[in-house]
């Protein structure tokens, strides 16, 4: 009996012990292990497990094991990562340091980007308050606009100056932004014209604050006349054809109109209509006075097909009804600029979008203001 008692207990213990092995063998071959002491995670990434580098002969296992992990994302800095490796009925947890980094930069936007100044009278109050700005940051949130720093200065001499506004996130990750100050410019200090970039294509701009320079003298543009001519065309073949009343004006053209008209009108009433001369958008080569000049010509289908149709063919009406304040000059219909088809067309999409304004202006559109 005695005998017997031993050859049970002895079956449990080995039975036991089978199946502990059976049981525990597979979490035996679990052996992992990590090619790098601490693994750096970007804060706000959704986690990878392939970014632990685990070394694969080292897991002992195929392919069919699955990671589970339990870390603290919320903040930057190092803490202990616990990973549940589990293949099968194995299951085994290690330990491994994960340090949450920011390395994004901010996204730093500026509202303006190409200012005209007359006055460099407390010039650092104008940096700040005039160029508003916005500054997201991944993991800061929101900064505040006053910690940007200013790289570069402006000289009492008529010129175009490159201020850089420079932000820093608590990370140290810094992003810039360039704004353009054009200062006391005239046609006679302008060595060339101002160009602004849009998607890598760069145009002139020319308003009632940003001349041209004196002896600029182009000509028509020929890939604008080209694109004028198949627009033309166009409206001919839609029955709403038109004339061209003006196309480019040299300076010393421009000089007559003004001095015309200043005799005519006055200039208080003649500036409202007319550019002086070297500020005429005419000089660029790029502008055309299209169908008749008066503000009825709003009125007439010609108007309505080039509301719709001639940022196909790169141009933009460039002086809207309400927005004299911005652009200098009164409602002009008749007025199309050639911007090409990229810069014509995100504008009008601008225009046209849900919420959009109908009425916005080139100047708005690429972040330009005049400081008085």
């Amino acid at each position: 009996m005695k005998v017997v008692f031993i050859i049970i207990i002895s079956g449990l213990v080995v039975g036991i012990c089978v199946w502990a092995f059976l049981y525990l063998y597979p979490s035996v071959q679990i052996k992992l292990s990590f090619k790098k002491e601490i693994t750096e995670i970007e804060y706000g990434v959704e986690f990878d497990p392939k970014a632990l580098q685990l070394d694969a002969e080292s897991l002992g296992l195929d392919s069919t094991y699955d990671l589970s992990y339990k870390y603290d994302i919320k903040k930057i800095g190092t803490s202990v990562c616990e990973i549940t490796v589990t293949k099968g009925n194995g299951k085994r947890v290690y330990t491994h340091k994960i340090k949450v980094v920011d390395k994004t930069p901010p996204v730093f936007t500026v509202y303006y980007n190409y200012v005209t100044i007359n006055d460099i009278k407390n010039i650092e109050q104008h940096y700040k308050n005039n160029v508003k700005g916005e500054i997201i940051d991944n993991y800061d949130g929101v900064i505040p606009i006053d910690n940007m720093e200013f790289v570069g200065e402006i000289k009492d001499k008529p010129d175009i100056y490159e201020i850089k506004y420079v932000v820093k996130d608590s990370s140290g990750n810094q992003a810039e932004a360039t704004v353009y100050y054009l200062y006391k410019l005239t046609p006679e200090s302008m060595k060339a014209p101002f160009y602004f970039e849009y998607n890598g294509e760069k145009h002139i701009l020319a308003n009632k604050w940003v001349p041209l320079p004196k002896d600029y003298n182009p000509g028509a543009n020929k890939t604008a006349r080209k694109k004028l001519n198949e627009m033309l065309a166009a409206m001919k073949k839609a029955g709403v054809g038109v004339s061209i009343r003006s196309g480019f004006r040299s300076y010393s053209t421009q000089a007559r109109m003004w001095q015309r008209d200043v005799a005519r009108y006055g200039e208080t009433e003649t500036a409202k209509v007319l550019a002086r001369p070297g500020y005429s958008e005419h000089q660029t080569g790029f502008t055309y006075d299209i169908g008749f000049i008066s503000t009825n010509f709003a009125k007439t289908k010609a108007y309505t097909w080039l509301q719709q149709h001639a940022h196909e063919y790169g141009f933009i009406m460039r002086y809207p009804k309400p927005a004299a304040a911005i652009t200098g000059y009164s409602y002009e219909p008749w007025h199309y600029r050639y911007l090409g088809v990229n810069l014509a067309t995100a504008i009008y999409n601008e225009r046209h979008k849900e919420g959009g304004n109908p009425d916005l202006t080139l100047e708005e559109f690429i972040g330009y203001t005049h400081l008085k």
